[in-house]
């Protein structure tokens, strides 16, 4: 009797990542044989005589979080006689394997170093599309402008059967609002710096400029004549002021949870947030401006109005997220009617650790984030040294840099031919870290002026170029720091590191796609 082989099912992108909830599970005939199974995502290099197997996702940051996954049927794959397993050793099994995965490398650079076809699976497909998680619409993760959003609470309300949380909606606005987000924040520290700059040059001849201190243009310089008294405006109702908050504000999604702190009651509250440019934020007409302000809104939630233009934003550090959790903290207290019995800053530091965990100054993780945009830089670098591709071997690299660079292209590349590789420029990617600020400062005009880097170099004045590249190898060198093993780092050091991980992407050019 004639037995259909097809192999059906599906495969999919997790809306948050998950270090167990993701692979793919398989089924038998409506059974369920394996669940979130992990195998596909390795390969068996075929030269490699120990048969090794090599993990090839997930190789992202975090690197034991995935949300690749899958169900997919093999009815007619036979299964060991406990029922909890495929045979993996029968042909079905091996050739329903390559259907779904191909036989070559999921990693497109390690099968063209090997010289193979690339690999058009469907899985091939989804790890090439999705096998990373930077924050946005490219990869659908959420973000917050800065970097990617927790949201494993989100993922809890979807499990709770919360109706706003059952489909994707949420999700998508988050990573098409850090794209916004990103934007917004990358044109206001444009405008801030061109204004800083006008400060310090003293143009305060402009009219229309906030820095104006002149008199009236076309006038001798002396007291500018008085014209009509304006007419008294009409004092703005709390609710037109919100308006005008809301119309000069950007969502703040890093923000955006149902917060509950331990010593103030249980009851949840709900809270969203915006950051408000150009128009002051003031408690009252007439009022004090503030820096936050909370708005209680219905079914006792509230919404935060961020005065990004408050001095304390402008001439202080503070980020406006702390300032957030002091004033909700504050109201947490108020509203618990408990009183002098609870301290602002036991409440303030609770929800800090529980809703601002990921910006916590953490070693591990910030080195886990250095490496990652260290191996980006380093990818991008590659192909913008391809007139002289052994300039920063010889030059840039010391000789211990160099001896564990042979051994990462005997390893990566499978060769003993390292001449061929650093002729090729191949071995770039698989320096230290540590080389890394050192080969862009050896050769600025390869890296600069919107090659890897947007700053200008070429043709600038002698002093102009050793500031725009001392900025860049400056944050270079404190990622390379980070990269090493910043075990019992002063916590100065690891905040001036962070900062440097945080402005460097700002100076990229952007990345041209190929056709």
């Amino acid at each position: 009797m004639l037995r259909e082989r097809r192999v059906r099912g599906w495969l999919g992108v997790s809306r948050e990542l998950d270090s167990k909830e993701f692979g793919i599970d398989f089924l038998r005939n409506g059974r369920k044989i394996l669940r979130f199974d992990k195998r596909l995502f390795e390969w068996v290099d075929p030269d490699d005589a120990s048969g090794a197997a090599i993990p090839e996702y997930p190789l992202e940051v975090p690197y034991t979080k995935g949300r690749l996954v899958g169900e997919i049927h093999l009815d007619h794959v036979p299964v060991i006689y406990t029922k909890d397993a495929f045979d993996f050793s029968d042909r079905a099994w091996k050739t329903a394997v390559r259907t779904i995965r191909g036989e070559t490398s999921l990693l497109p650079k390690t099968a063209k170093d090997r010289g193979d076809a690339p690999n058009e699976s469907p899985l091939a497909l989804l790890h090439s599309g999705y096998r990373r998680n930077d924050p946005g619409a490219n990869y659908l993760t959420a973000g917050d402008g800065d970097s990617r959003l927790d949201t494993s609470d989100w993922v809890a309300a979807f499990h709770k059967g919360v109706e706003e949380y059952q489909d994707d909606t949420r999700w998508w606005e988050a990573a098409i609002s850090h794209d916004e987000l990103k934007e917004e924040i990358k044109l206001d520290k444009e405008r801030r710096k061109r204004e800083q700059e006008d400060s310090d040059r003293g143009e305060r001849d402009d009219p229309t400029s906030e820095f104006f201190t002149g008199g009236v243009p076309g006038g001798d310089g002396g007291e500018p004549t008085a014209g009509p008294a304006p007419a008294p405006q009409r004092p703005l109702t709390e609710q037109e002021r919100i308006e005008q908050w809301e119309a000069a504000g950007r969502p703040l999604p890093a923000l955006k949870a149902e917060y509950t702190a331990k010593s103030v009651g249980s009851q949840a509250v709900s809270l969203d947030a915006f950051a408000v440019t150009g128009v002051p934020v003031v408690a009252s007409e007439g009022g004090d401006r503030v820096p936050v302000h909370l708005v209680s809104r219905p079914k006792g939630a509230f919404t935060a109005f961020v005065d990004l233009g408050h001095p304390v934003f402008v001439e202080f550090d503070d980020d406006p997220e702390d300032l957030v959790l002091v004033a909700l903290a504050n109201m947490l207290i108020t509203r618990s009617r408990s009183g002098a019995s609870v301290s602002l800053i036991a409440v303030y530091s609770d929800l800090k650790q529980r809703y601002l965990s990921q910006r916590a100054v953490n070693a591990s993780s910030l080195q886990a984030e250095a490496n990652q945009l260290l191996n980006d830089l380093q990818n991008r670098m590659a192909p913008l040294i391809a007139d002289d591709p052994t300039r920063p071997w010889h030059h840039a690299l010391a000789e211990h840099e160099r001896a564990l660079t042979r051994e990462r292209i005997v390893d990566a590349i499978k060769t003993d031919d390292i001449d061929a590789v650093v002729g090729s420029g191949e071995y770039l990617p698989l320096v230290p870290a540590t080389a890394v600020p050192r080969i862009v400062s050896q050769w600025p005009e390869a890296f600069m002026g919107h090659r890897l880097f947007a700053r200008p170099y070429q043709g600038l004045e002698p002093a102009s170029q050793q500031q725009a590249l001392g900025r860049i190898v400056g944050y270079l060198n404190d990622i390379a720091w980070l990269a090493g093993s910043p075990v019992g780092a002063d916590r100065d050091d690891l905040i001036r590191a962070r900062l440097s991980l945080r402005l460097l992407p700002d100076e990229l050019a952007a990345e041209h796609q190929p056709e």
